[in-house]
């Protein structure tokens, strides 16, 4: 995390592992190989612990930011963000009684208990970038044929993309601009909701 090896936010899967290698580099190889003897190794200690403070700190710092309150089903929750809180505030209300979250989302449907239809729960590149997945994905939509569809800013440059629907899953975006419509504005400047199409009577 602090050598920018890999993006803070993957948690557990990488900086527990990470800090795994760092101790046994520092307290079992280097005395091992005779860089310097045990008693200077465990000198490690009080940068580990400094470490580990100063990721507390950080962490209290980001949640004494969470302060806009969101309502759902399963208890108020707070966000720092005071557009984002707005808009799950507002979809919250809504009424609606099925969504599929696109790229991702599946926290939505958890918080407001409202199921998605489809079997796929998020379409970033690692699930749906693949030829055969997306033509999986089309087929469940076209099967399932959602009601709603709600599109949120998540940010897939991680993944070495540019965007969903953008530069993988255009097929996809093609489908959703042929089937559904805006429904109003974005809500709050955040997420975009889309409703099918309804169509026509022969």
């Amino acid at each position: 995390m602090f050598l920018h090896l890999t993006p803070i936010w993957y948690g557990f899967v990488f900086i527990v592992p990470l800090y795994a290698l760092a101790a046994y580099v520092l307290f079992e190889l280097l005395p091992k190989i005779g860089w310097y003897g045990e008693r200077v190794s465990r000198a490690w200690i009080a940068a580990f612990a400094g470490a580990a403070l100063h990721s507390l700190v950080l962490a209290h710092g980001a949640y004494a930011k969470k302060i806009y309150p969101i309502a759902s089903p399963r208890g108020t929750i707070y966000d720092a963000s005071a557009t984002r809180a707005a808009a799950l505030n507002e979809l919250g209300r809504s009424g609606i009684r099925s969504l599929v979250m696109m790229p991702e989302g599946l926290a939505v449907n958890y918080l407001f208990e409202i199921p998605t239809p489809l079997k796929f729960y998020t379409f970033t590149p690692p699930e749906a970038a693949d030829a055969r997945a997306e033509e999986a994905i089309l087929r469940d939509l076209e099967k399932k044929q959602p009601e709603w569809i709600a599109m949120v800013p998540r940010d897939v440059s991680e993944f070495g993309s540019r965007g969903f629907g953008v530069d993988y899953d255009q097929r996809i975006m093609a489908y959703l601009r042929t089937h559904y419509s805006r429904s109003g504005a974005e809500r709050n400047g955040w997420i975009v909701l889309l409703r099918k199409l309804e169509r026509p009577r022969r």
